[in-house]
This record gives C-alpha cells, sequence and structure tokens, in this order.
C-alpha cells in the first residue's frame, strides 16, 4: 500500500500540514510573555490553506481506495505482479509469453482469439455474432463466460 503514489502524496500533504502547523503555532505569543502579542498572519494562513488541502488529499484518498479495493482492480494488480515476477526472476530468459490453450469442442478448422486487454466480459453481442456466423457459415463458440476475468494475451 505504501508504494501506491495516491498514499505517498495524501500522507506527505497531512504530515506536511500537521508539521508547518505546529512551527507555526510555535511562533504565537500573548501580550504577558516577554513582549507584545504576535500572531503570523501568513503561517496561519498557510496553515488554514493546507487545511483544506488535507481535507481535499483526503477525499481523493478515500476515493481512490475505495477504487483500488474493487475486485478487478485487486485481480489486475495481481495479475500484472504475477507477470512481472518471472521477468525479474528469470532476467536472461527469453521474454515470450504462452497463452492458455483452450481445446474447442466445434470439428473443423478453427480460430481462437486472443484477449485484447485485461478485465471482465461483461457482455457480447449473441445476434450480431449469429448473424455474422450465418452469413459467413461458421461455427461461434465462446470459450469463456460473461462475468469471466480474462488476462490479454490469453484464448478466450
Amino acid at each position: 500500500m505504501l508504494r501506491d503514489r495516491w498514499t505517498q502524496a495524501a500522507l506527505g500533504v497531512f504530515v506536511g500540514t500537521f508539521v508547518f502547523s505546529l512551527l507555526t503555532l510555535r511562533e504565537v505569543r500573548s501580550s504577558g510573555e516577554a513582549g507584545a502579542a504576535f500572531v503570523p498572519g501568513l503561517g496561519v494562513t498557510v496553515s488554514l490553506l493546507l487545511g483544506l488541502a488535507s481535507i481535499a488529499a483526503l477525499m481523493g484518498f478515500i476515493h481512490h481506495m475505495a477504487q483500488s479495493l474493487r475486485v478487478v482492480t485487486v485481480i489486475d494488480q495481481i495479475t500484472a505482479e504475477t507477470v512481472r515476477s518471472p521477468d525479474h526472476w528469470y532476467e536472461a530468459a527469453p521474454r515470450t509469453r504462452t497463452a492458455l490453450m483452450l481445446a474447442p469442442t466445434a470439428e473443423g478448422p478453427h480460430r481462437i482469439v486472443a484477449a485484447d486487454r485485461t478485465g471482465v466480459l461483461t457482455w457480447y453481442d449473441d445476434d450480431g455474432l449469429a448473424r455474422a456466423a450465418a452469413e459467413t457459415d461458421v461455427t461461434v463458440e465462446l470459450l469463456v463466460a460473461p462475468g469471466t476475468y480474462v488476462i490479454a494475451g490469453r484464448r478466450c
């Protein structure tokens, strides 16, 4: 979590605001102390602006964390880390990826299409696929169901 730039930025704003405000508060003097009263106007104004920036950073951080904790996002991060790990461990190995081999059930020549990006298959145009298949006299077989998480480059 601390590798995340949003988390680092939010923590930086929070800690910076806190430290600056404490240092500004340290300079405030009442009239009873050796001399006249002193309130650093610029420091107080900057502390107020930093406080508002902290509120904005908190709202942004909460939104970012809510998005980061979605199942699809977590799986995507795990996938990216998993793909990177062997590259790191075996740097001398050639950088090729093998596609997941799925056996089609239809007979005759076939072509399996790979996913062009990572994500969840939310829907497909079954009427359009049926029309295209009828016009070209081919059989279309969907090897993954809607709602399935597919990885870029993997056959689906």
